[in-house]
């Protein structure tokens, strides 16, 4: 009884939990509004009051907003509690030390609507042939659970042993619960070893092993490039130093790519090296960026190249996405292609091993 009570209490905790969540839209349309409103004049206070008519279902989560910022806490760590990235947090707290936090709101909520947009995308082009896939994996299990046998009732034995595709096809059948759970088990082992090995290296190092896989390694240095190009931007814009810079993202660790990062460059800093060969060092990112951040220091123009660069590399990293997931759909409908065909020439093996 004590078990079962125990159960439910926590069954309704984690329900409770996920109503005290925004969700996607919620998450894009509660920064967006709060973005208008500051840029309007109003306060935070005001516009988290206003916000209550315009999200009746979440008066709650707002009221819980207004007693963590009444008690001290900032806006950032308020965002954590209710769904938000620590990465969204992150970009917050220093938009505030560096004067841009309206601005800040607005491009969140941009990247926000790019992210749902891509996500939908996603969905759309890959439901249609999951189902699909989903559809006929059942129906290969039917067919070996009830209409083999029938099947090979109608075959010689002796003549299937001069039939190589018949053979294969019958294998195939006959087996396919242990291929199933074969292909299930190497998942399964491919994903342990990333959470027990590739999660728990520190931030560099992980990202140092992702970007020697094939296909995605270039897109992962990519991807981490635009990150670091991009908070600099706007650092060296706010007229921060690079050792203001560095302090500032190691004293605030809530991003642990950049924090990270941010440690070795000071240490490398400290050290005497320059800036762009510390980065060509780690690994993780393009040749550009290093020399982009070079050429910066020398017309004392590192911002603006830098925010020019995180903007070219985030549409290259775009761009490449969209391509690889053109080729995910072909690729479904290819395999799709394949079962049914096994699937027909299953059915028709009385037929092909027939001797006239």
């Amino acid at each position: 009884m004590d078990t079962s009570l125990k159960k439910s209490m926590n069954a309704l905790k984690f329900f409770n939990k996920e109503k005290l969540l925004f969700n996607q839209e919620e998450k894009i349309y509660f920064l967006q509004v709060l973005a208008e409103m500051l840029d309007e004049g109003f306060s935070i206070y005001q516009s988290l009051q206003f916000m209550k008519i315009l999200l009746p279902k979440r008066i709650l989560i707002i009221n819980q907003m207004l007693e963590k910022l009444n008690v001290g806490q900032s806006f950032d760590q308020v965002l954590l509690n209710y769904g938000y990235s620590n990465r969204i947090a992150a970009q917050l707290f220093f938009a505030q030390r560096q004067g841009r936090f309206i601005q800040a709101l607005f491009e969140i909520v941009n990247h926000l609507k790019k992210i749902r947009s891509y996500q939908k995308k996603l969905i759309k082009t890959l439901i249609y042939p999951c189902f699909l896939m989903l559809f006929l994996s059942c129906l290969l299990f039917a067919m070996r659970h009830w209409m083999l046998p029938h099947i090979l009732s109608f075959i010689d034995q002796e003549i299937l042993k001069t039939h190589l595709l018949a053979r294969y096809l019958l294998i195939l059948f006959t087996f396919l619960p242990q291929i199933s759970i074969s292909f299930l088990a190497v998942i399964l082992i491919i994903y342990l070893a990333i959470d027990f090995y590739l999660l728990r290296l520190p931030v560099i190092n992980r990202f140092q092993h992702l970007v020697k896989i094939p296909l995605f390694g270039k897109l992962i240095r990519k991807y981490v490039s635009y990150r670091l190009a991009d908070e600099l931007s706007y650092f060296y814009a706010a007229g921060f130093s690079m050792q203001e810079t560095l302090d500032l993202l190691i004293s605030y660790p809530i991003d642990p790519l950049i924090s990270e990062i941010a440690d070795y460059l000071q240490q490398q800093f400290l050290a005497g090296s320059e800036l762009s060969d510390s980065l060509e060092n780690m690994g993780i990112f393009t040749k550009t960026l290093s020399l982009v951040i070079y050429q910066g220091e020398l017309t004392s123009q590192t911002g603006q190249k830098c925010k020019l660069y995180a903007k070219k590399i985030f549409e290259e990293v775009v761009e490449d996405l969209n391509k690889k997931l053109t080729l995910v759909q072909p690729i479904l409908f290819l395999i799709i292609a394949i079962i049914v065909m096994a699937m027909y020439l299953v059915l028709m093996l009385p037929m092909l091993t027939m001797e006239i």
